[in-house]
């Protein structure tokens, strides 16, 4: 089987009132969950943010027990089956912090997933898009899950 070598998130914030977020978000993929978090402010009104999970990864301690496993590398990262992606939903997680409430409002989300073969990091493979034909809000008020579609 083929794994997964690098993930990219991509998420627009809306560059509406109230928009930003200071909480916790996660991307949900291959039954696992990421955060995506990475040095400096993300989720701004207006922003758009790239997230990279595995070869090149930008995000905050990428190289944890829980990431994906760098081709060739020696660590000890539980790999993520590229054939498994179809298998389970994709997912953006909001966890506010619950003293601010403070919601979040999302206008696109697009993750792709690059897969290895043989040892040979491939093209595209699987492309997952929010295909949102407008803004969501996510929250304790509104909920905190968005499913994303293939």
């Amino acid at each position: 089987m083929t794994h997964v070598g690098k993930i990219t998130a991509t998420i627009k914030t809306g560059d509406v009132a109230n928009a930003p977020t200071d909480g916790r978000v996660y991307l949900g993929i291959g039954g696992r969950e990421f955060r995506l978090n990475k040095p400096g402010n993300q989720f701004k009104r207006g922003a758009t943010d790239t997230f990279i999970i595995g070869d090149g990864g930008n995000i905050d301690n990428p190289r944890n027990a829980n990431e994906l496993p760098f081709f060739g590398g020696t660590d000890n990262c539980p790999r993520l089956e590229f054939l498994d992606l179809p298998k389970f939903p994709a997912y953006i997680r909001l966890e506010d912090d619950e003293e601010d409430d403070k919601d979040w409002n999302v206008e696109g989300v697009t993750v792709l997933a690059e897969q290895y073969n043989f040892g040979v990091p491939t093209g595209l493979t699987r492309v997952y898009n929010g295909g949102l034909l407008g803004h969501i809000w996510l929250g304790t008020k509104f909920g905190k899950m968005l499913q994303l579609l293939s």
